[in-house]
């Protein structure tokens, strides 16, 4: 007999949405779509396809940089990495796995199962999007579970927490200012600014809202018994007040098991939220398949030693890193300063260094899914850099997050400049929605910043520094998972 307790961690989300109007589904649409350039949430692979209005491209302009590889390295904690397909089909609602470390021996499917075991610290990261088209629209309901592998009783430990629909806790709104100041330590509270979920989980885990917005005190730690079955979250995208019937959720959660668990992700399209779902779970995902059609079916991702246009896929699997740690050291000498850190560099997006490919490796992953959980969405960035004036001058020093185009090197040689594009920024693409904390001098502010691409932006902070003395900064986000990378953060000084 299978042993299967039921211990939620109940969505904050409101699951009863509301009508949305046209503007803000479109804008839900573009940004869940192809993005020139790079990818997304929504975007698989690295470039478009042509679009039939020929339009002038734009001039590209460049401006002489040293660019340096961030030092440090992406933690090895395990992250349960699920975005693949996007928009789960199965609308007859047979239930699916989307993603399962479970044994594969015994299973029906074995490739469906991963075989993966999670001890201590790690985290989950799940974004997918229920697109309906029969009335009345049914709800996607996606349940993960986890089930103990020990002969011992394991306590599951919720460290941080966010989740979001698209509609009605996270819409992708327009007009929004690309360069703000939410507020700074000591102040009573952190204005809210977000468009779009993952715009929204950036800002819960830079203000610590992930850590502190528990759900309530009693599902904090949840307990499997030995070989047991447990569900951790039934996370709802519903769409029946939407017109189309299209929504989306993101979540991230980290965890601490003191037992070796195995984790599966079962998606169920349902007619209400009443559903109390499958009486035994186990033995439901070890009978049942991954949805078809894949998105690997038409657009298969590239292997990594592979030559000529990238298909990057998207990520089913499990990723390595929760965080991203850096230390850099800054001198400003008697010449101009003019320096840039990339972040989230993948494969064919380097900026011509080589070997500096920040995107987090997989431990296991599907066949047909991404190498590498490219823009290490949910990975949380802890960059410090402390920058030394060695000069008998002062220096001002501006700090600033931009987005260069996306470049690699020619013949393998690094890149002497960064690519921007000139004029008005409201008619690219936006390849960067989230909140960023700059910390100076035990001073904290926060940002939130709206990238387009092509964008140098304006400096988020000016840095007087004395001479021979030197200021301590550090940077801290979580890369939001609809951005499109890379980014650079940039250092510059006149002299």
């Amino acid at each position: 007999m299978e042993l299967c307790q039921v211990a939620l961690f109940r969505s904050r989300a409101n699951s009863n949405s509301k009508s949305v109007n046209a503007i803000a589904l479109a804008s839900f649409a573009l940004a869940l779509s192809l993005v020139s350039g790079g990818i997304s949430c929504g975007a698989a692979f690295a470039e478009p396809a042509k679009s039939t209005v020929t339009a002038e491209k734009p001039q590209e302009q460049g401006i002489s940089f040293e660019i340096r590889a961030l030092s440090g390295k992406l933690d090895a904690l395990p992250l349960f990495n699920s975005n693949m397909p996007e928009v789960v089909p199965g609308q007859d609602g047979s239930p699916k796995v989307l993603l399962s470390t479970l044994e594969a021996g015994g299973a029906e499917f074995p490739d469906a199962h991963l075989s993966y075991r999670f001890k201590g610290k790690f985290g989950v990261f799940i974004h997918h999007i229920n697109k309906q088209d029969q009335s009345p629209p049914k709800l996607l309901r996606l349940s993960l579970y986890a089930k103990n592998e020990s002969a011992k009783q394991a306590h599951i430990k919720l460290l941080k927490r966010s989740t979001y629909l698209s509609q009605p806790d996270a819409p992708f709104v327009k007009d929004i200012p690309d360069l703000e100041i939410l507020g700074e330590s000591g102040d009573c509270q952190i204005k809210a600014r977000y468009a779009g979920p993952g715009d929204r989980l950036s800002y819960d885990f830079v203000t610590g809202i992930a850590q502190k917005d528990y759900p309530k005190e009693n599902t904090k730690v949840v307990e499997c018994k030995p070989q047991g079955c447990t569900l951790l979250e039934n996370l709802d995208v519903p769409t029946r007040a939407l017109t189309p019937a299209l929504n989306g959720r993101s979540y991230i959660g980290w965890f601490e098991t003191d037992r070796p668990v195995r984790l599966f992700l079962v998606s169920s399209f349902v007619d209400n939220a009443e559903d109390l779902g499958p009486d035994q779970p186990l033995k439901l995902a070890m009978s049942i398949d991954r949805p078809l059609p894949r998105e690997s079916a038409k657009h298969f991702p590239s292997n990594p030693d592979a030559k000529g246009g990238i298909i990057y896929g998207r990520v089913a699997g499990i990723s390595k890193g929760l965080t991203f740690n850096s230390h850099n050291h800054i001198d400003i000498n008697n010449k101009a300063l003019s320096l840039a850190f990339p972040v989230s560099t993948l494969k064919g997006g380097t900026f011509g260094l080589g070997g500096s490919i920040q995107a987090a490796p997989m431990y296991r992953r599907y066949f047909d899914t991404a190498y590498r959980a490219q823009g290490n969405y949910a990975v949380y960035h802890k960059l410090s850099f402390r920058i030394e004036n060695t000069t008998n001058s002062a220096r001002l020093v501006k700090v600033s997050f931009a987005c260069p185009l996306k470049k690699d090197g020619k013949n393998g040689k690094k890149e002497k400049q960064l690519y921007f594009l000139p004029g008005d920024m409201k008619t690219a693409p936006v390849f960067y929605r989230g909140s960023i904390k700059l910390s100076e001098d035990k001073k904290e502010t926060y940002f939130h910043i709206v990238l387009h691409r092509g964008q140098k932006a304006e400096s988020l902070k000016e840095l007087l520094i004395e001479p021979y003395d030197y200021k301590d900064v550090s940077i801290e986000f979580l890369y939001p998972p609809d951005a499109t990378p890379p980014q650079a953060i940039l250092f510059e000084s006149a002299v």
